[in-house]
């Protein structure tokens, strides 16, 4: 998944209140070079505002009870499916258990739809501009201006239904099951569910 968001140009930190030599092992584990570790919930944020400063948005992923005023105050907070109650109530997106791996199809329907919104926009506020412009030097008669608007109409929720066609999560991205578990679907999401959460 590390590897996956990183093709898409994302930079991958951890922040943790755990200590640093349990920290900096789980990052040379998963081969993330930036990590700090010994936060308070004051520190993550801080570290979160330095984040936003040279980068466009930040996304803080956590399940941690301290992690809550982090979510909060993240452009775009994601909360695990294990998480706190008050990590899950506080986060932007909350993901199913065993769902970690959803991150990289989320950002891609995220910024797919970031840039049909754009597109609808632009288009709208381009044909207003000129329609008017023609309209008030009475160069577009009535009859046209209402064809050309429902023209316009038709372009926006054709290109918005253009969604409808993103890939649904990739099966292979699935985690592979370890011994002991059971795989469940919910909204049509293959979740892994281990034996304590079965029970839960």
């Amino acid at each position: 998944m590390i590897e996956v968001l990183r093709a898409r140009g994302l930079r991958v930190t951890v922040l943790t209140g755990d200590l640093a030599p349990a920290a900096h092992r789980l990052a040379a584990a998963l081969g993330i070079d930036d990590v700090r570790a010994g936060l308070t919930p004051e520190d993550k944020r801080a570290a979160l505002d330095r984040y936003r400063g040279s980068h466009e948005a930040v996304a803080m992923v956590g399940d941690g009870l301290n992690d809550g005023p982090v979510l909060v105050d993240a452009d775009v907070g994601i909360a695990v499916g294990t998480a706190t109650h008050l990590a899950r109530e506080t986060a932007s997106v909350v993901l199913p258990v065993g769902g970690l791996w959803l991150l990289p199809w989320i950002i891609d329907v995220a910024r797919a739809v970031r840039g049909t919104v754009r597109a609808n926009l632009l288009w709208a506020f381009g044909y207003n501009l000129v329609a008017l412009s023609l309209a008030a030097l009475g160069m577009l008669q009535p009859i046209i201006a209402a064809a050309v608007m429902a023209g316009s109409s038709v372009f926006v929720v054709l290109n918005s239904l253009r969604l409808e066609r993103l890939p649904d999560p990739a099966p292979s991205r699935v985690p592979e099951r370890p011994s002991g578990t059971t795989t469940v679907r919910s909204l049509g999401v293959p979740i892994v569910l281990d034996a304590a959460t079965d029970r839960g």
